[in-house]
């Protein structure tokens, strides 16, 4: 099945703005986003939206990227558009 990720323009300003807040450069922060986008996981409770899917994912070093997107699916193919990026500290 072939995967494809996009980002919008203000997703991406806010994914590197919120990276740099916990000392990321953007090749963590979109490894990062992408990763948990991979994995997943979708949150069942806290950041969830009605609209999107939101996907949680823990790092060992503290943080918890939230990242809430679209995602469209046919058959053989998955589109995954990101709408925002949330960063925290602690588990989700």
């Amino acid at each position: 099945m072939e995967i494809s990720i996009h980002i919008e323009d203000h997703a991406l300003m806010r994914m590197i703005e919120r990276g740099i807040e916990w000392d990321l450069d953007l090749h963590e922060t979109r490894k990062r986003v992408f990763d948990t986008v991979l994995a997943g996981n979708e949150t069942p409770s806290r950041h969830a939206s009605e609209k999107h899917t939101t996907y949680v994912r823990y790092f060992g070093d503290g943080l918890c990227f939230y990242v809430i997107c679209d995602r469209y699916q046919s058959p053989g193919y998955v589109n995954f558009v990101i709408k925002t990026v949330i960063i925290e500290e602690g588990r989700p």
